[in-house]
């Protein structure tokens, strides 16, 4: 049957086939290979609406072409002459399962020479659909520099722990700017009630950083850390802000720890992730 014809259990059905499918021919091939296997979900009436650029067709030539030459205009989704003139409504970003707590969203950058410069829209689309969450990973599509350029009235009620990339923490960054981003952080954190722990991260050959902010609730206090291939000034301004953090939870304690990291050691941006140890 065409999934175009498919109701909402005949998707769930078809989606749960397909998978099983898959992983039942994978499971017989050798191991040993290097093949990389990427998943995209989405509904497919998403493409009928905000995200034109969406299909169900194989990747080939033909069928690339086929959906180049395809004008969408659709003012009302803020597609005109086939280009997205705005971004989608917060009613569009919010309609994901109300059940899901925990998001992760990331872009595997082994192996790559570049990576994508994050977009200010997408970081922003995902602090927004973010305001519900407990849980949320987002890295190199996402940087923490436009994802905390927040709303006045955004608050995370639910939110308990946050990891994040910002291309910032690096050597030959500017230090106020580094600064600057960790304090306004620090006043998004006034908006997170629930938030135990929040790393922002950065990490390639050569590089690995993180600022982490970490609240232990059985003891009262709260601890800043600094792990890097390089010495970051925390500068007072920073751990003010950083103070009216834990001030707001009833006087905490708050400490600061900085550890180096041997530069040589970081062959890869896996080898950033095991040397920082991340939470997620």
């Amino acid at each position: 049957m065409p999934i175009a014809n498919l109701g909402n259990l005949g998707y769930c059905v078809s989606t749960h086939v397909v998978f099983e499918n898959l992983f039942s021919v994978l499971s017989t091939w050798d191991p040993n290979s290097e093949l990389a296997l990427d998943i995209s979900i989405y509904s497919p009436s998403d493409s009928k609406h905000w995200f034109k650029y969406l299909t169900f067709v194989p990747d080939t030539a033909s069928h690339v072409q086929t959906t180049l030459d395809k004008v969408d205009d659709d003012p009302q989704h803020g597609w005109v002459a086939g280009f997205r003139h705005r971004a989608p409504l917060r009613v569009a970003i919010y309609k994901y399962p109300a059940f899901m707590q925990r998001f992760y969203l990331g872009e595997d950058v082994n192996g790559c020479d570049s990576i994508r410069n994050p977009s200010p829209a997408v970081s922003r689309m995902v602090a927004l659909a973010s305001l519900k969450l407990e849980h949320l990973a987002a890295s190199f599509i996402v940087d923490a520099s436009h994802f905390f350029e927040k709303e006045p009235s955004w608050e995370w009620p639910n939110l308990t722990s946050l990891v994040i990339t910002s291309k910032l923490l690096a050597p030959n960054e500017n230090p106020v700017k580094i600064g600057s981003m960790l304090q306004t952080a620090a006043a998004a954190a006034m908006k997170m009630p629930q938030l135990e722990t929040m790393e922002i991260w950065n990490g390639r050959k050569g590089l690995a950083a993180l600022f982490k902010y970490h609240a232990f609730r059985n003891t009262q206090q709260a601890r800043i850390t600094w792990r890097g291939t390089w010495e970051l000034t925390i500068e007072p301004s920073t751990m003010k802000a950083w103070e009216a953090v834990v001030n707001q939870r009833g006087g905490w304690r708050l400490d600061l720890v900085q550890e180096r990291l041997d530069k040589a050691a970081i062959q890869s941006h896996s080898d950033a992730i095991y040397y920082l140890m991340l939470s997620n």
